[in-house]
């Protein structure tokens, strides 16, 4: 009789953990990590593997608790003793860790962005001039313009890809960061776009404005020239008259007369 007793306690404490395990995994999926810390650490003391595995992923990762990935891979190795296979995994992801550790920081606090603005996005200036007074100059400067708009709104394509900031760290080190090293990450790369974006933005700001100084100082040159060289063609054309008046011996005029209208037609009976 007392055999049995125990037996129904143990399958009763069974179905109860279970309940437990399945309460903590969706507390941990919907980020209600207090609840799943208290529940999880009660199932591993009591010796639930899985739980311990859980347990050292949010202690390895740093969710809802200080991030201690010793305590974490303790927590592994226990969980792998007990036949959790994602724990063995985990552990050879603690040894990736320490080998890429220089990758880690290189996101989360010495990127410089440098990526943004070299190769095909790197804009080198034109040099605008004050005015251009020949065609072909005009064509140069032109096509040196638009040329640098083309690269510079790639350089803001690129960009705008490179958002989210985090979004271009590469997988296997997001992996290998804490939820903290991740914000980390985030926040440092949000500064550096931030910076490199508004240099690049002022650099072009300052450089329109130069171009469009020069195209206007360019049409009212060449507006000019045309007017002059109307003034030109005007004189050049009274000129030829004037000597073609000479050479059939009439004395040039300025405006010459208009001839007299012919007689008005007789009236009928007279």
């Amino acid at each position: 009789m007392r055999a049995l007793v125990l037996a129904v306690a143990l399958s009763v404490s069974g179905a109860a953990f279970a309940d437990d395990l399945a309460d903590a995994n969706k507390a941990l999926a919907t980020k209600s990590y207090p609840q799943a810390l208290q529940l999880f650490s009660k199932l591993a003391a009591a010796g639930n593997a899985e739980a311990r595995f859980r347990l050292g992923e949010m202690y390895w990762y740093g969710q809802g608790v200080p991030a201690d990935r010793a305590k974490g891979d303790a927590l592994f190795a226990q969980a792998a003793a007990g036949g959790v296979a994602e724990a063995n995994k985990a552990l050879k992801r603690s040894a990736r860790r320490a080998e890429r550790g220089a990758d880690i920081a290189y996101w989360t606090e010495k990127y410089d962005g440098a990526d943004l603005t070299s190769g095909k996005y790197r804009c080198e200036r034109p040099v605008i001039p004050a005015i251009s007074k020949s065609n072909n100059d005009i064509a140069a400067t032109n096509s040196a313009y638009n040329a640098w708009a083309t690269c510079y709104n790639g350089f803001i394509a690129n960009l705008g890809d490179a958002m989210p900031a985090g979004k271009r760290v590469p997988g296997d080190i997001v992996e290998l960061m804490s939820d903290a090293e991740i914000e980390q990450a985030r926040a440092h790369l949000d500064r550096v776009y931030a910076s490199v974006a508004d240099k690049e933005q002022a650099n072009a700001s300052a450089l329109v404005a130069q171009h469009g100084a020069w195209e206007k100082a360019t049409v009212a040159f060449a507006s000019e020239s045309n007017k002059q060289a109307a003034v030109r063609k005007d004189m050049q054309k009274a000129q030829l008259e004037l000597e073609m008046h000479q050479r059939a011996g009439r004395p040039a005029q300025a405006n010459p007369p208009a001839p007299p209208p012919p007689p008005p037609p007789p009236r009928p009976g007279v």
